[in-house]
């Protein structure tokens, strides 16, 4: 490891180290929360469930989750174990992109370094990587196959054996494990290796495809088991959940979904990169032979499959944009490769030169101000809103309501983690029965009232026919906090639910 690498995995330590000072102790998300109540759980004892005794797939990444439950057995603090594998995921992922564009551009050293001050300067990124979500992991795995592809094209007959093609599988079957979208990248980049850089037999290259899915499938396949026992589905009940409470949104034009989830994570000096990313395509993809420009393409090819998969699926483009987050690293090695080139084939045109570097100054420099004076505040008010709403009402919940009264909520993950109960699931993440009529609001309340649930903790604009129920919906509890009014947002309550219609 260079003296660079090692300053880029510093930076993104100290980044990591400013975003959580500035915020305090806490999460900026309820769902960080839900991970953190899983690995407790699986570290005490060895359960797969939120609390004891509630076995119940309410999790996307059961990698981060056992990565997480480490430090739980441990000993060591949680925050502090939480951050330290966001900034070092953060930090080898810039360092993966920086020796891609090293590659990538071999006559430009520059390019090495420009890509990884982009990389981590990207405030998304850090963001990601102080949440306390899967997301920095699943961004190193992801920019690690693409490593992979580019390093170890399957057809090169020095590299290309079953070593390689079971190493593949393992890293393929780890990304899954991460997010269950990294199939998506697995099988691009294993096409990309196949058809790259020369020809391979075909009992050769049977062989290795074969070996690869094996290695592959041996990795993932305990994490396939448990999720179709419990929900008879192959994929994690969280993915159905949201897809299920997000459907409505499909309605809308393809272009309007995909500016939905586009713009937040376009929001700061990555969307500079735009050009760079289409010179790149390009100059350094379309002048190449085909079967190096297929390899030279897997990033765009990654970022165009992201969008279009969750723009046709699960257009949310809410919290900074996070399920499109791991695109940004593709973006940032594409459009970094593009402004380098421009800097090494306008050497001798002084005038776009001048433009060449001023681009870059205006990518290094607007992405600076925001990750060291925007994403700060942004990270802070985010920590603020989930400490003042889940957080408090969870704490109240714990210390006000009886462990034999029944208890449902929207947000589970603060309530499970503080309140150590399993509440009723109405957001369908753990729920199978929720789950089963999730876009059918008088069905939730059905239950609820089957279930004699009698405390109900949500946001208004989670509760299934706020208006209509309103009769039955008796506040109990509601926090002080300020920062979601100033955000925008609603508060957080908790309501004795009175089945007579009387509070």
């Amino acid at each position: 490891m260079s003296r660079f690498e090692i300053a880029l995995l510093a930076c993104a330590l100290a980044l990591v180290g400013l975003f959580t000072s500035v915020a305090g102790a806490g999460l900026p998300l309820d769902d960080s929360w839900i991970y953190q109540s899983a690995a407790r759980t699986l570290a005490a004892t060895g359960e797969w469930a939120l609390v004891p005794s509630h076995v119940a797939p309410a999790v996307t990444s059961p990698l981060y989750t056992l990565l997480l439950a480490i430090g739980y057995k441990l000993g060591v603090n949680h925050f502090l174990w939480t951050h330290l594998l966001g900034a070092s995921a953060h930090g080898l992922q810039a360092i993966l992109i920086s020796r891609l564009a090293r590659r990538a551009c071999p006559d430009f050293a520059a390019s090495s370094w420009i890509e990884g001050l982009l990389s981590i300067a990207t405030w998304q990124l850090v963001w990601a990587a102080a949440s306390g979500m899967e997301t920095a992991l699943f961004c190193l795995l992801t920019t690690g196959l693409i490593y992979f592809a580019w390093r170890v094209p399957i057809g090169v007959s020095a590299t290309s054996d079953w070593l390689g093609a079971k190493a593949f599988g393992i890293l393929a079957g780890l990304t899954i494990l991460a997010r269950p979208e990294g199939a998506i990248l697995a099988g691009l980049a294993w096409l990309t290796m196949l058809f790259g850089r020369g020809r391979t037999p075909l009992s050769r290259a049977l062989m290795n495809s074969g070996l690869a899915l094996l290695a592959c499938a041996l990795v993932i396949a305990p994490s396939l088991a448990f999720d179709f026992q419990q929900t008879g589905s192959l994929l994690p009940q969280t993915a159905t959940a949201k897809l299920a409470q997000f459907s409505p949104l499909t309605d809308l034009h393809l272009s309007m979904r995909i500016a939905s989830i586009v713009l937040p994570v376009l929001a700061g000096g990555q969307v500079l990169l735009l050009p760079g990313a289409l010179l790149y395509l390009k100059r350094d993809v379309r002048e190449r032979p085909w079967r190096e420009a297929a390899l030279l393409a897997l990033p765009v090819l990654w970022i165009a499959a992201l969008v279009l998969m969750y723009a046709a699926f699960l257009p949310a483009g809410y919290q900074h944009g996070r399920y499109l987050i791991p695109a940004l690293p593709s973006l940032v090695l594409t459009g970094g490769i593009g402004i380098a080139s421009a800097l090494n084939n306008w050497r001798g045109r002084r005038f776009w030169r001048v433009i060449a570097k001023a681009w870059l100054l205006a990518c290094l420099t607007s992405s600076a101000i925001f990750v060291l004076f925007i994403a700060p505040s942004i990270f802070r008010r985010d920590v603020a809103i989930v400490h003042e709403e889940q957080v408090a009402a969870a704490s109240w919940v714990a210390e006000q309501i009886t462990r034999s009264e029944r208890v449902a909520a929207h947000d589970i993950g603060a309530l499970a983690y503080f309140a150590r109960r399993m509440p009723m699931d109405i957001s369908g993440l753990s729920d199978r029965e929720v789950l089963a009529v999730i876009s059918d609001a008088e069905a939730i309340w059905d239950l609820l009232q089957d279930h004699d649930v009698e405390y109900l903790m949500a946001f208004p604009n989670q509760i299934p026919h706020y208006q209509r129920r309103r009769e039955i919906l008796c506040l109990t509890y509601v926090s002080d906090g300020e920062a979601a009014i100033r955000a925008g947002g609603e508060k957080m309550a908790v309501y004795r639910l009175a089945w007579n219609g009387q509070c």
